[in-house]
């Protein structure tokens, strides 16, 4: 899960995080990046990693040698990300902004925007606010990659999981809530980290599919796929995260 423009989330997680998420698959993740590029026929030497976090994703393509800005709203996750910067490791520029109100000066190859983080804007406003700022971003012709947990994904409740009773130094227990009406999954998030007890909660939306590819057109963007993250099948009634691409 990541970054929530509207609760108290991303806070006091911030210094976890990366032990909590050691087991991502990041480098997958990069590699399926990098396939998709290769679709589309891009080479992209400059990138805005929209939702950055701790910087994972940022900080494997700056030791690339590309251009990397990573964009969050999270002052304590960004906090983390410059730590993580080392002599000779590539460089990236962290910005503290929110994703429905950027204001950037350069101009990318490629945006990207990974796990889940365009579910946490709510309300398709604020979700079409956030493409148009990104389609401002992007050169001509540049790619939108993003992920998002399907309808499907939240109302299974998917992000109802603990970790109790393991030797983890960092216990957790989340409980998510499912609202079918206003399509607004809540998770309520509690934390032991050796004795420091603390709380996060975090809100995510569920879009239709079709609804985001609308947003996304209304932005200025042509729809290329939506995949059965992180394959190269379409999406489909029981996927519980779709990948759109799409291009400026």
């Amino acid at each position: 899960m990541k970054r929530d423009p509207q609760g108290d989330s991303f806070t006091s997680v911030a210094d976890f995080y990366d032990h909590l998420m050691r087991l991502v698959p990041y480098g997958a993740w990069v590699r399926y990046l990098d396939t998709l590029c290769g679709k589309y026929g891009a080479e992209p030497t400059t990138l805005l990693d929209l939702a950055c976090g701790t910087g994972t994703v940022s900080l494997t393509y700056a030791r690339r040698g590309v251009r990397v800005v990573g964009v969050d709203s999270s002052f304590s996750m960004l906090r983390v990300a410059a730590r993580k910067m080392r002599p000779g490791g590539g460089k990236v520029l962290f910005v503290l902004q929110d994703a429905t109100n950027l204001s950037l000066t350069e101009h990318f190859d490629l945006c990207i925007s990974l796990f889940d983080s365009l579910n946490y804007i709510i309300g398709a406003d604020r979700l079409c606010a956030a493409f148009k700022g990104v389609a401002r971003a992007l050169k001509p012709g540049g790619l939108f990659l993003f992920d998002v947990n399907t309808i499907r994904a939240l109302e299974l409740n998917l992000f109802t999981q603990d970790n109790l009773g393991t030797d983890d130094w960092l216990q957790y227990s989340w409980v998510s809530h499912w609202d079918p009406e206003t399509r607004i999954c809540r998770v309520e998030m509690d934390f032991d980290a050796r004795g420091h007890k603390f709380h996060e909660t975090h809100f995510q939306m569920g879009y239709e599919i079709e609804q985001i590819s609308d947003l996304l057109r209304a932005a200025g963007f042509e729809v290329l796929d939506v995949f059965d993250a992180y394959r190269l099948v379409p999406v489909h009634a029981r996927s519980t995260r779709a990948f759109f691409a799409a291009r400026k």
